[in-house]
């Protein structure tokens, strides 16, 4: 992974942004889904990335994230594109998921379900780890939701062998 310093991930922000900004004046709907996507896009990569040490795996990690969440045929290579990008922008993945939250303020049922997804996206090509637990507890906390919410949905996600009976009631 590359690091960029702070300045350079300041300005690679506000480039990203504005990109979005300027390409979908005057078709808002467009615009919030072009969005919504490449933030989703960025935390994915990001997340998978968490335990790799190599970018030479990121094929199979797109392909994974094509197959868990639905992608129109006409944007395929366009994902491919965004999610390389993500990979080495230096952008910290709660940065987009508060962007989530400004793009839809009202919209909790959303964010649930985009969180159950990465969950999901994070077990696909390689088991949950400690490392990928905690890059998902940050990004559902800039999300706004709480620890009670993320050790629940968690516990959905991850299988328990010889759990304690009383910790389970």
């Amino acid at each position: 992974i590359v690091d960029i310093n702070k300045g350079q991930r300041s300005k690679t922000i506000s480039k990203r942004e504005q990109s979005i900004d300027k390409k979908f004046v005057g078709r808002n709907d467009n615009a919030v889904q072009i969005a919504f996507t490449f933030y989703v896009i960025a935390i994915a990569a990001k997340l998978a990335r968490v335990d790799a040490n190599s970018p030479a795996g990121i094929e199979s990690e797109v392909d994974s994230f094509k197959e868990i969440f639905s992608i129109p045929a006409s944007e395929l290579d366009k994902v491919d594109e965004f999610y390389k990008e993500a990979v080495k922008d230096g952008v910290h993945a709660t940065h987009y998921a508060k962007q989530l939250v400004n793009l839809f303020p009202n919209n909790r049922l959303l964010l649930e379900e985009l969180v159950d997804d990465l969950l999901v996206f994070a077990d696909a090509d390689s088991s949950m780890t400690s490392g990928k637990v905690k890059f998902m507890k940050e990004v559902v906390l800039a999300l706004n939701f709480n620890e009670r919410f993320f050790g629940r949905v968690l516990r959905k996600h991850i299988i328990v062998s010889n759990p304690n009976p009383f910790i389970l009631l």
